[in-house]
């Protein structure tokens, strides 16, 4: 008895799901389409191929942001937050990336690049040879 009730409930729940899904899809578009078919007169041309976006660098995304901001200098806490509202991702700590610097003292962008890629901030490190041969 439970084998049948097992089994009629897993048909029943399939046929449920076919004729819902798909047969009465197939019923619902012989409905409507109509008994002579015509061929549309006029005729839509293909849309524009259009190039996607050349994908920025952290970079480039942080220059981007700090000249939309209007920053030129700022302190390595300020930079690490730039860094974090572009990739998502908290930045390294100081005492790792500039051993011995004040919190306060103020520094460019491509310092900031500089002391982070060297630390190996992801995103931000020196490629490797294997990834330059590589071509990523």
């Amino acid at each position: 008895m439970k084998d049948f009730l097992k089994w009629g409930l897993i048909l029943g729940g399939a046929g449920y799901f076919l004729f819902r899904n798909q047969i009465s899809a197939a019923l619902a578009t012989t409905a409507t389409t109509p008994a002579t078919s015509t061929m549309p007169t006029t005729t839509t041309t293909p849309p524009a191929a259009t190039t996607p976006p050349v994908a920025q660098t952290t970079l480039q995304m942080m220059q981007a942001y700090a000249a939309a901001h209007g920053f030129t200098t700022l302190s390595f806490d300020q930079w690490n937050w730039v860094y974090s509202q572009v990739r998502g991702v908290a930045g390294l700590p100081i005492e790792t990336v500039f051993p011995g610097q004040t919190r306060d003292r103020l520094m460019t962008l491509d310092e900031w690049w500089a002391g982070s890629s060297a630390a190996g901030l992801s995103g931000v490190r020196r490629r490797s040879s294997a990834s330059r041969a590589w071509g990523y």
